[in-house]
């Protein structure tokens, strides 16, 4: 069967351009060219269309090559009730080039009776003669036959035209005055010219292949004469049922029409970072122990209300969001520093769209360089939860345990001038260097002010405070005297390490808070004294006072 119309084909054919013959013409490749004055006629404009369109042909053909880009899909018809119809076949909306360049645009879906053939090369144009109607073939049972389309055009809108001559007799004409494009359906008993040709390699068109080097160029695309393109096998019972091939022998456009992308990031969610801190109090301690009994819904009251929060990282295509991951890496940098980190777990919202696709990757990604910038131990495998995530979806956390005990530091007051009492043979065994009777005195509690043990966070906060306010009641009570110093034991493990540094740093920090300026104090001392378990003693000196 054709689906056609007054076919006026302009230099529709085969040839490299679409010429109408196998080889290009001179001509096809001269355009119009217009100058004030100039007699323009019908042939001209005519003309001017003609060389666009074969321009346009030559471009599908040596760029696109021929075949169906999309849609034409081809189903035996059905009826309303949906039983099938004999003898037809529905053919869907689509796009598609021919051999010859033209383009075949099928804009809403039709029905092809399989018994209607062509008639003739070009088919038989409907028009108002009856006797030209398409013919119903008989068709054999066991033979194939191919459904095809091809490009075709009609003129359409008749008008009045007026005969340019000067005799009584002219009369006027009617001409068509639009050209309308469209296409034509068949059902052919052989495959068209250019379907036994190798349909190429994709290899040809992105690299330089032996073929090529060998020829010193690409062979141009083979002309096919035949402006058919397949869309479908079908073989036909007696009684019209049809059965159709789609895939046998239809050839597919090499076609990015229906790609793209954007350089916009896309979004996948978010990450949630929260600190699961073993042994701490209050409601982290409520969280500790949720997380640790997998009770996703009290976790999740008790996220949702800030608690144990880090902070979150959007995610995208592009990557996490810098700045709030340089947040997050410098927050959990400091559990590292101040607690014992034990583990990172991951949970994934099983209701979160993009858990195994690009938001889980970005996620994990995120995880790894957090991690590792913060040197915090690796995450554990991730587990999927049933926890309110939206609209993050993923949820990290990050365990750590009360930081180890790195020492203490013993605050012993040393009172100089005093007589006949502990605290003066206390300061008299400290300026003789007798470090064995010191440390029995102070071992007996003589001069102690109190013990701060530390971590590498810092200070016990409670003791600290303790500590430093009975030494700003001792250095108030007692006039001023030179010589504040920090016994370092040489036979504790953490000297010379982290250990010391901090051990200084607090012992400079009580003094600075219970008020000793600077010039009282003297550089530390490694001394071998028995220090154990502290490692290091404060020796805070004061002058006995003068009584007139």
């Amino acid at each position: 069967m054709t689906t056609t119309h007054d076919s006026l084909r302009l230099g529709s054919g085969c040839g490299c351009g679409g010429s109408g013959e196998c080889a290009d013409r001179a001509e096809v490749r001269e355009r119009p060219r217009w100058f004030a004055g100039q007699l323009v006629g019908p042939q001209d404009l005519t003309g001017a269309q003609t060389w666009m369109l074969d321009r346009l042909r030559r471009h599908n053909r040596m760029l696109h090559g021929w075949g169906v880009d999309c849609g034409l899909g081809v189903a035996p018809a059905q009826d309303s009730a949906g039983w099938p119809v004999p003898w037809m076949v529905r053919v869907t909306a689509g796009y598609a080039l021919a051999p010859t360049g033209d383009e075949i645009l099928v804009d809403c879906p039709v029905t092809v009776d399989v018994r209607l053939g062509e008639i003739g090369d070009d088919g038989c144009a409907p028009t108002a003669d009856s006797w030209c109607a398409p013919v119903r073939r008989r068709r054999d049972p066991v033979k194939v036959y191919y459904l095809a389309v091809r490009y075709d055009e009609t003129m359409t809108v008749p008008v009045r035209s007026t005969v340019c001559g000067c005799g009584c007799d002219d009369e006027p004409q009617c001409e068509y005055s639009r050209v309308r494009e469209g296409y034509a359906f068949t059902v052919l008993d052989s495959l068209p010219d250019g379907y036994g040709s190798d349909p190429g390699e994709l290899e040809e068109a992105l690299t330089c292949t032996p073929a090529t080097r060998r020829q010193g160029t690409r062979s141009c695309p083979a002309c096919a004469c035949s402006p058919w393109v397949v869309l479908a096998d079908l073989t036909l019972t007696g009684t019209g049922e049809v059965t159709v091939d789609q895939r046998a022998h239809r050839r597919f456009l090499a076609s990015f029409g229906r790609y793209g992308f954007f350089c916009a990031g896309q979004r996948l969610g978010c990450l949630q970072v929260v600190a699961i801190n073993r042994g701490a109090s209050g409601r982290e301690a409520e969280l500790v122990k949720a997380f640790q009994t997998n009770d996703t819904g009290t976790v999740d009251a008790l996220v949702g209300q800030g608690i144990g929060v880090l902070g979150t990282v959007q995610l995208s295509t592009d990557g996490p969001d810098p700045a709030a991951l340089d947040e997050l890496v410098q927050r959990v940098t400091d559990i590292v520093a101040t607690r014992a980190p034990t583990g990172a777990d991951l949970w994934l919202d099983e209701d979160w769209p993009e858990r195994g696709g690009l938001g889980e990757q970005a996620a994990e990604q995120t995880v790894t360089a957090l991690l590792g910038r913060a040197g915090f131990p690796p995450q554990s495998a991730p587990v999927v939860v049933n926890f309110s995530g939206m609209p993050c979806g993923a949820r990290l956390f990050v365990s750590s345990g009360p930081p180890p005990t790195l020492g203490c530091i013993e605050v012993v007051a040393l009172i100089q001038g005093l007589e006949l009492t502990d605290e003066a043979r206390l300061f008299e065994f400290f300026q003789a260097g007798d470090v064995a009777n010191v440390d029995a005195l102070v071992a007996r509690g003589i001069g102690q002010m109190g013990t701060v043990s530390f971590t590498a966070g810092g200070a016990n906060k409670a003791e600290f405070d303790s500590t430093a306010a009975t030494a700003r009641t001792f250095l108030q009570g007692f006039p001023p005297a030179p010589g504040t110093v920090l016994w370092v034991d040489s036979d504790w493990p953490g000297r010379g390490s982290a250990a010391q540094a901090q051990a200084q740093a607090v012992s400079t920090r009580l003094l600075d808070v219970a008020g000793l300026p600077q010039q009282d104090r003297l550089p530390p001392q490694q001394i071998n004294f028995s220090g154990a378990p502290c490692g290091v003693r404060l020796f805070v000196r004061r002058s006995a006072p003068v009584i007139n």
